[in-house]
């Protein structure tokens, strides 16, 4: 293990402590000037309502990150404990293997605190919203839904839902680095059984898990169709409620069952079933988003637009 003298520790420390205050004083010089205007204006409330948000929505997001994160690494961990770090071995790096915990603990509080920050400032006005949501009394003419929907909750289901998703990506990604570091990941035994025992249910899981999410995901994507700029006008057209939703509807739904496959992959030796379900649901994923939308416009609605869109341009006009 490399030993540092007093000098070159003083020195690192302060490299650390010069980068820290360069990367800070932008934030604090701006979080200064901004309480100076609205206390000058009178709004102090206003700051201190936002800057308290920010920082209870970022610290919830952080501690959540970082547990989720940190756990799901305790677990392949525990899963692979009587495993050694073969990759590392038969590339003659061995020698660094005492440094891996320690990266992961650097780069999961880094995931931590840029998930928790990154929340934090995007979603502390989202989160206000729906926590004082209200009700319009007019409703949208296509999912009958209130207007306060589209203007409270759904924003804070998407930003829940993209984060979400995005912290499952990095739990997997962690779990996979691990498996094949530790020969967990064994394709000489063939790609249907390259994966086995614990770690085989931990990534299984992890898979349901995110296509749980995608499936919500496109469940979601229906209610932003009536942002649609595709059509004739602004929201939703004859080719997106005929089509695009309708592709979407079946793609949650196949995404359930691509979930379910992952599930019922627990009680078998081969990932065949889910792998190659997994091949026919991209398949599908390009027909239904992309070629089949492409060929209603084509064929259906181009022929005689002005009938097809008359509906749709009357709903644009009537919510100007």
């Amino acid at each position: 293990m490399i030993k540092l003298s007093i000098a070159q520790r003083l020195g690192i420390a302060l490299i650390v402590i010069v980068l820290l205050v360069f990367v800070l004083l932008g934030p604090a010089v701006h979080l200064l000037t901004e309480s100076w205007w609205f206390i000058a204006v009178d709004f102090a409330d206003v700051f201190w309502t936002q800057i308290t948000w920010q920082v209870g929505v970022g610290a919830i997001a952080l501690l959540f990150y970082g547990g989720l994160l940190w756990g799901n690494f305790a677990i392949a961990s525990r899963l692979t404990r009587y495993n050694t770090y073969i990759v590392l071995h038969e590339l003659g790096l061995h020698h660094y293997i005492r440094y891996v915990p320690n990266l992961v603990r650097t780069l999961i509080v880094v995931l931590a605190v840029n998930g928790g920050v990154i929340f934090g400032q995007a979603a502390w006005e989202t989160t206000l919203k729906f926590l004082n949501r209200t009700s319009f009394d007019y409703s949208d003419p296509i999912y009958n839904r209130d207007v306060g929907f589209y203007l409270f909750d759904l924003p804070f289901y998407q930003q829940i839902h993209g984060w979400l998703l995005g912290l499952l990506l990095w739990c997997l990604v962690l779990a996979l680095t691990l498996y094949g570091l530790k020969g967990a990941i064994e394709p000489d035994r063939g790609w249907q059984y390259a994966l086995r025992g614990g770690s085989k249910v931990h990534l299984s899981l992890l898979l349901a898990a995110i296509a749980l999410l995608v499936a919500a995901g496109f469940w979601l994507q229906r209610y932003g169709l009536l942002y649609s700029s595709s059509g004739v006008v602004f929201g939703a057209g004859y080719t997106d409620v005929h089509a695009q939703e309708q592709a979407y509807w079946i793609m949650s739904v196949a995404t359930l069952v691509l979930a379910g496959l992952f599930i019922g992959s627990l009680w078998r030796v081969s990932l065949a079933i889910p792998l190659y379900g997994f091949g026919i649901y991209i398949v599908a994923l390009v027909v239904l988003t992309g070629f089949y939308p492409q060929f209603q416009q084509r064929f259906i609605v181009e022929p005689n637009e002005l009938a097809k869109e008359t509906p749709y341009i009357a709903h644009n006009i009537d919510f100007t």
